[in-house]
């Protein structure tokens, strides 16, 4: 409790400026005092007048008011109005005092047609819950797509994958001139288009998609858009070809066309140089947003994947052969009735060489090392299609019909070597087949209510087959010469959802009211062979699931002044009826619940906030800890569940803080969470030489999660630099059993500090540099000792532009996977561009991995064991690439 209010006293703390803000109003008129609206009023600090402090907009009446947040000795304050003379006023704070009046009269401009000076653009505008970045202002000729530009602007975080938060929020949406034609595969825009025909980036807060249900409905989404430069409104793109050393290819092309009617972006692009430009990650298998939030109507996947993940990141490590392609296309065909497609095709030959070796300690003071060499080969392919049909049958109704279909199929390859005495033959097909149709119907009744009727319909089918050559004894765990296993699994998962929600608004207020019902309908057939017999029903599953959720949810947002108050309750009512023939199994229950929510927000000011959210839910057991015979989940692995249908109950809390000053571009995010899930499925792990068993079995016990985390981002304009801090500690309490011991309490800890800065002086030579450092410990109550690893990550840039035709950069990173001597690492880039003038053309000089490393070491660590992997990287090359752009 006292580090809470230590806490909440330091945010408090660092609110306190807004106390001592100062108030500017007054009122605008013309010469003939008539009043002028749409006036724009700034305010700047006279020591620094090439930025904006604060930003106001007259009203009907010719009024303003603008709040000065920031402590400034001196200031100027402008009003500029199109047709009108600006007016310039410099004020001394000592002279202001709480609140100062000021009119304005502005007088006509007078027009001299010989001499036209036109006045830059600010570098970012605010407009009600929209922020506007200009494009030109945050570029320094190091950017080629539309990403690069995203990743310079304040607010904005990139991960590796490509996906966008601002403020710390996911970004739903990135619109290309308010028309959304990537859906939630945004990628395939930011990572594909040429930057060069952005002219203006958009950062929308409150988004709201549906038009008939602006200004009522409750929304916390954010979206991007990207306006085009005048004059793209035809056909614009580019083309990049490129051959490198050691046979590289990489080759790029991508176009969009727009008219009054219709609207297309399409690309096509291979490469062997280990980019990946498409929404799709078979490297390290992170989900995509659009794959989360089909998560529920998904089948999960007995046997994972074999996924490769390195710290270096995925471009380094990256072997490939890849193509990618895809059409997004929005057509109008009518005033009323609008159709996206979207189409896309992937295809890859990933590759990689990886070592491991596994040291263990277990409770009774025994110890294991295990160790395995694979060299791998992954065949992804992929077909993907969306269609969406919007129908706007009035002005106060719309009918959305969304059509998707997706086809996948992955084929993996390894060959094995472990323990340093057995040769294995690993071969692993997956394949599904996933559809999903969309009916959403939404009825303007009023200015303040609206009501939406939606159904939705999936089916997903999963099959898998696993083949290992020779294969395990599984009774003792041996690996025996001239025998083989085969795992077989079929996973079909059918998803019907409707619904209907009234939504609505009085005054400031807005408020939601929902009942609907789900239905899932599971079945799993898996069966084991071993030297081509098929083994005992113990080896053998086959699982009927049926679950239904019916549910009423009501949301009510109040406003009070500066307070927010945003309760929520969910009543819910489960049934479900679980089968499996082979154990004589028919068992069928129901569970009522409750599920509250509250979120609480106050408003420093306009720029700070503090918030604090609390939840509580209840949620059945998942379809993957309800089957009991063992599965094959790979080369050593066996997998079963003791299942059990307890609800799994969930608790999470946060306290935070927020500053978010986008004219001084100055932003901080604190937070602070507690998550506790209660009646939980743990681990009983069986670790031998070459067999790993674990079995899933419940518990009423709880594991826990503490999650400290702090960003700041700051532009210091007197050296033209940003300076970023992110800092985040979580630290997992959780249960497991291992080798035949106890109960063993566990804690994982993991900590990390980036440190990053960048200058941006109006000079040839500017720097960016970013520093990692990241502590990993975790540790078990039953054994005196703790597992760690510190591992120090710096990259380093140095950014040459000699004028606006040549530009080159020079990258130094710095790896040190672990401190406890495993060795270190430096990898040396350097890229080299030259564009010719007025022509449209442009040369890339690009060399990776000049220092030639070829393997990259690191480690894991976990409560019971120590794990020091290897894996190869994509080796040094030089690749030459001519673009064009049209």
């Amino acid at each position: 409790m006292t580090r809470n209010k230590i806490a909440l006293l330091f945010f408090l703390l660092l609110g306190t400026y807004s106390l001592c803000a100062q108030t500017i109003t007054g009122t605008v008129t013309g010469a003939a005092e008539e009043k002028l609206s749409n006036v724009n009023i700034t305010v700047r600090n006279a020591e620094t007048p090439q930025l904006i402090s604060e930003f106001s907009i007259s009203g009907n009446d010719g009024s303003f008011s603008i709040t000065l947040r920031s402590k400034f000795e001196n200031i100027i304050l402008e009003a500029t109005k199109m047709g009108f003379e600006t007016r310039s006023f410099q004020l001394k704070s000592a002279d202001i005092g709480d609140r100062y009046h000021l009119d304005i009269v502005l007088t006509e401009q007078a027009i001299v047609m010989e001499e036209v000076v036109i006045s830059q653009r600010p570098k970012i505008e605010v407009a009600g819950d929209t922020v506007n970045y200009r494009a030109s202002a945050f570029l320094d000729g190091s950017e080629r797509k539309v990403e690069d530009l995203l990743k310079k602007i304040p607010g904005i975080q990139i991960d590796d994958q490509g996906y966008i938060k601002y403020k710390g929020r996911n970004v739903e949406k990135v619109l290309l001139d308010g028309d959304d034609l990537f859906d939630q595969n945004y990628t395939t825009g930011t990572q594909n288009m040429a930057v060069g025909i952005i002219d203006e980036v958009q950062a929308i807060e409150k988004f709201v998609e549906n038009p008939l249900l602006a200004g009522i409905e409750d929304s916390d989404k954010v979206a991007l858009n990207l306006k085009l430069k005048d004059g793209k409104t035809a056909l614009s793109g580019e083309g990049i070809v490129g051959y490198g050393v050691e046979d590289r290819y990489y080759a790029d092309i991508n176009g969009l066309a727009v008219s009054k009617s219709n609207k297309n972006f399409s690309v096509v692009n291979y490469n062997n140089v280990g980019e990946n430009k498409s929404p799709y990650n078979y490297f390290s298998f992170f989900p995509s947003p659009e794959e989360s939030k089909n998560q529920p109507m998904l089948a999960p996947k007995l046997i994972p994947e074999i996924v490769s993940a390195s710290a270096v990141g995925e471009s380094r490590a990256t072997i490939n052969d890849n193509w990618y392609g895809g059409i997004n296309n929005l057509y109008k065909i009518s005033k009323s009735l609008n159709a996206r497609v979207m189409l896309a095709y992937y295809d890859d030959k990933l590759s990689f060489i990886k070592s491991d070796r596994s040291d263990y300690i277990f409770d009774d003071g025994q110890q294991l090392t295990t160790t395995q060499e694979e060299t791998v080969v992954k065949l992804p392919r992929q077909y993907d299609g969306n269609v969406k049909l919007t129908w706007n049958a009035s002005k106060v109704s719309q009918l959305e019909i969304t059509s998707k279909w997706n086809a996948e199929s992955i084929r993996t390859m390894a060959d094995l070597f472990t323990n340093d005495q057995n040769s294995l033959d690993s071969r692993l097909q997956s394949v599904r087949f996933f559809t999903k149709q969309d009916l959403l119907y939404t009825q303007k009744l009023s200015k303040t209510h609206s009501f939406q009727l939606q159904g939705i319909f999936s089916h997903v089918r999963s099959d898998q087959d696993l083949r290992l050559r020779p294969g395990l004894d599984l009774d003792t765990g041996n690996i025996i010469g001239g025998t083989s296993n085969r795992q077989q699994s079929v996973f079909h998962k059918n998803y019907l959802e409707l619904g209907g929600t009234l939504l609505g608004v009085r005054k400031t207020d807005k408020y939601h009211i929902k009942a609907g019902t789900k239905y899932w309908q599971n079945k799993l057939r898996s069966d084991l062979y071993e030297a081509g017999d098929l083994l005992s029903s113990g080896y053998r599953n086959d699982l009927d699931y049926d679950l239904v959720e019916t549910s009423a949810e009501a949301v009510y947002n109040f406003k009070f002044g500066k307070f927010t108050l945003k309760p929520m309750l969910q009543i819910k009512n489960y049934s479900w009826n679980r089968k499996e023939p082979l154990r004589a199994i028919d068992s069928r229950e129901s569970e009522w619940l409750a599920a509250p929510s509250l979120l609480v927000s106050y408003k420093l000011d306009p720029l700070t906030r503090l918030y604090a959210t609390y939840s509580y839910d209840m949620t059945p057991p998942r379809e993957n800890n309800l089957y009991s015979g063992f599965v094959l989940s790979s080369s050593r692995t066996l997998v079963s569940n003791m299942p059990s249908t307890p609800f799994s109950k969930t608790t999470n809390a946060t306290l935070g803080y927020e500053l978010n000053d986008i004219y001084n571009q100055f932003v901080i995010n604190a937070s602070l969470n507690y998550f506790r899930q209660q009646n939980n499925f743990y681990a009983n792990s069986t670790v031998t030489q070459n067999l790993t068993t674990v079995s899933y079995f419940f518990l009423p016990e709880s594991n826990d999660t503490y999650t400290a985390s702090a960003s700041v981002e700051k532009y210091i304009p007197s050296i033209r630099s940003t300076i970023k801090l992110n800092g985040n500690f979580v630290s997992y309490r959780y249960i497991n059993v291992v080798n035949g011991s106890d109960l063993r309490n566990n804690r994982s800890d993991i900590a990390y500090v980036d440190l990053f800065g960048k200058t941006a002086l109006d000079i040839p030579l500017n720097f960016e540099n970013t520093l990692r450092v990241q502590n990993s410990t975790s540790s078990s109550d039953n054994y005196d000792g703790d597992f760690t690893n510190t591992t120090i990550i710096n990259s380093f840039k140095t950014l040459v532009k000699y004028n606006d035709n040549w530009f080159g950069v020079l990258i130094a990173d710095y790896f040190l996977p672990s401190t406890q001597n495993i060795g270190e690492y430096y990898f040396l880039d350097a890229m080299l561009r030259y564009r010719i003038p007025g022509k449209g053309w442009e040369f890339n000089l690009t060399a990776k991995n000049i220092t030639n490393n070829k393997y990259f070491k690191e480690v894991l660590v976990s409560d019971f064991y120590r794990s020091a992997s290897s894996q190869n990287l994509n080796r040094a090359y030089i690749l030459l690439t001519a673009g064009f752009q049209f």
